[in-house]
């Protein structure tokens, strides 16, 4: 039982070095990229201008925090995504 024991930690230990190097190798890339197209940014999201605040609101279903911008309108309230719009207004009875 203590030969397995032992296996299995080795096992392990290998098993989160290759995953660290990975994320090294990859930290690594990201940056090289970054450098060689500095013009290249992430524009998935509306990013806000720095030094301006950004309103958050409460989404009416379940209560998660989200910029304004991000949120989806609907019967004059604001929802996380058009899941929670679809399903409304949560009571606030419901447990």
């Amino acid at each position: 039982m203590g030969k397995l024991l032992s296996w299995v930690a080795i096992a392990f230990a290998i098993y989160v070095a290759y995953k660290v190097v990975m994320a090294l190798q990859r930290k690594a890339q990201l940056r090289q990229s970054a450098e060689s197209d500095p013009k290249a940014k992430d524009t998935s999201r509306k990013s806000s201008e720095p030094g301006q605040l950004t309103t958050l609101i409460a989404c009416a279903h379940c209560g998660l925090q989200l910029p304004k911008g991000e949120a989806v309108s609907a019967n004059d309230h604001f929802f996380c995504g058009e899941a929670h719009a679809r399903l409304g207004v949560k009571n606030s009875g419901e447990a």
